[in-house]
């Protein structure tokens, strides 16, 4: 887990050369921020210290009431052009000041966003490196300047990051949303769908920035590594990345007791919210919980501590 240092991006550096980093001179005289024409609608990005760059771009629609609980769903299409020069709102959680990389944006329910850095003016397809931070599952996020991409698109890479939801928004289950079905079967792993659902969108979007969908490296650190493992066996990520790098990351003991069932665990949740049930009604109230009775002060900090609360983590 991420405890006292974080290795930035840019000191990744050393390893770019066995992602292939395209040749700095395929680029063009006289750079100019994008237009970029993505499926859902045009972006317009920024250009700075000879990387261009877009932030914020919606890579699925925002988890919130009826979603909160769903998997990731198509992001709404968008008329003219949506400016992409900040970071939106990091996924909902409990933040604590001995963090070692701060967010730099407000938590909130919407956050499925995607950023996306590259040498200005290159024409080469470029190779992509796909960031998942760590952060315990519970904190965490693209916004951190230690995240920034910048450094390494200088040496030839694109560089995709993105939220993924964490804490019970990004790994729940209850037997009311087992009852309600609503994704065919596909339940309680909703942060690990979030990182299905932005590689889908790179795979697919990519290209039109000059990335190369068919050379993706994924690339974690801690639960960002122990993600990577989990995108490794999906069958849902299949085809989805070339390459895949594991910093301090396993699929082994996360931190706090077991329980045979998450659900079990979930029951515990919604009763210290004085939810019963398993019908619709159930579902309802669950969803209409406030964000910080559904965080209700879990963190990384309080992890460490075994201060877990009813909580089933992606990894018992």
């Amino acid at each position: 887990m991420r405890r006292t240092t974080i290795i930035g991006l840019g000191a990744l550096l050393l390893g770019t050369s066995a992602l292939g980093t395209a040749p700095l001179a395929a680029r063009s005289p006289t750079p100019q921020p994008q237009m970029v024409q993505t499926e859902a609608g045009i972006v317009h990005g920024a250009l700075d210290a000879g990387v261009e760059s877009w932030k914020g771009i919606p890579f699925a629609a925002p988890p919130v009431g009826d979603l909160r609980w769903r998997m990731p769903q198509p992001a709404a299409r968008w008329q003219g052009v949506r400016e992409a020069t900040a970071y939106r709102n990091d996924c909902m959680q409990l933040p604590f000041p001995s963090d070692a990389a701060p967010l730099g944006t407000p938590p909130a329910e919407d956050c499925l966003y995607a950023n996306v850095w590259k040498p200005a003016g290159a024409s080469a397809k470029l190779p992509v490196l796909f960031w998942i931070y760590g952060g315990g599952f519970v904190n965490g996020g693209s916004s951190p300047p230690t995240y920034s991409g910048a450094a390494l698109a200088k040496q030839g890479l694109m560089v995709v990051s993105f939220n993924y939801r964490l804490g019970r928004f990004g790994t729940f289950a209850h037997p009311a949303l087992a009852a309600a079905n609503e994704d065919k079967g596909l339940a309680g792993n909703y942060g690990l769908m979030d990182q299905v659902a932005a590689l889908q969108w790179v795979k697919r979007n990519i290209a039109r920035f000059g990335g190369d969908p068919a050379n993706i490296t994924i690339i974690g650190e801690s639960a960002g590594g122990m993600s990577v493992h989990a995108l490794l066996t999906s069958p849902l990520s299949q085809g989805l990345f070339q390459r895949a790098v594991i910093m301090s990351g396993g699929d082994g003991q996360m931190m706090g007791p077991k329980d045979g069932s998450a659900a079990t665990i979930g029951e515990a949740f919604a009763a210290t919210r004085g939810i019963k049930g398993s019908d619709a009604a159930a579902l309802k109230a669950l969803r209409a919980l406030p964000a910080d009775q559904v965080i209700d002060g879990l963190n990384l900090e309080g992890m460490f501590k075994g201060q877990l609360g009813p909580y089933s983590p992606p990894f018992p």
